[in-house]
């Protein structure tokens, strides 16, 4: 017997993957941000708050493409994009 698979929209898991790499992206660039508030002429009190509203976006947003791509690829992700890890091959 053949097997009955569901109608995909064409593209449909491109246009996922796509997404998800978008949404991969923006934490970066948060992290990014969190870094360069401590450099921007505002009060003590609204660097903190900030740099802690980009971090905290920034781990929001991350989960949410774990979602869409899954756990291999998002903990495959943050393993390479994780500082203590980046000079470890070298070392081999």
């Amino acid at each position: 017997m053949s097997e009955v698979r569901p109608k995909v929209a064409p593209g449909s898991h491109h246009k996922k993957w796509l997404y998800a790499t978008f949404l991969l992206i923006i934490p970066s660039v948060l992290w990014t941000a969190a870094v360069v508030v401590p450099f921007l002429p505002l009060a003590t009190g609204a660097k903190v708050w900030l740099a802690g509203v980009f971090v905290v976006a920034a781990e929001v947003v991350f989960w949410v493409s774990a979602v869409f791509i899954g756990k291999e690829v998002a903990k495959r992700y943050r393993e390479y994009l994780d500082p203590r890890n980046w000079f470890r091959r070298a070392r081999r």
